[in-house]
């Protein structure tokens, strides 16, 4: 469907909004899908075939089918990784190289958190690479 022009009016309306709109912002802010939450999907059909690499990929009929969880379920632990690149140009090829690459990785993060918290039982992955040519 070709998009509407911006500046759209006719006999009996002078402007339409939201013409730039995406049907994915639409959707999300029908169904108040804002922020990390649990979602409930219902009548939903495993995709086939998949449009992404998820591992599980559904399909519903009706945009009704996904409301958001307000039961209150605790958010499960997640992984982060933290990473930081280092490069240098090489000067007979003129491209960039890496020559550092460095990771953190916490293996128990919490989405109720703003930052990761390391109490005195945890600790953190680190990983560092370094290239001398």
């Amino acid at each position: 469907m070709p998009v509407l022009p911006s500046d759209l009016s006719g006999k009996t309306f002078s402007r339409v909004f939201g013409t730039n709109t995406s049907a994915l912002e639409l959707f999300i802010l029908k169904r108040k899908l804002m922020g990390p939450c649990w979602l409930v999907i219902k009548n939903c059909r495993e995709s086939s075939p998949k449009a992404s690499w998820c591992k599980i990929e559904v399909t519903v009929d009706d945009q009704k089918s996904i409301k958001v969880d307000d039961k209150g379920t605790e958010n499960p632990p997640f992984s982060v990784m933290s990473i930081s690149v280092k490069t240098t140009l090489n000067p007979k090829q003129n491209m960039n190289e890496i020559v550092a690459l460095s990771a953190v990785i916490h293996p128990s993060g919490l989405l109720s958190q703003t930052s990761v918290v390391l109490s005195g039982t945890e600790s953190s992955l680190h990983l560092s690479v370094f290239s001398c040519s």
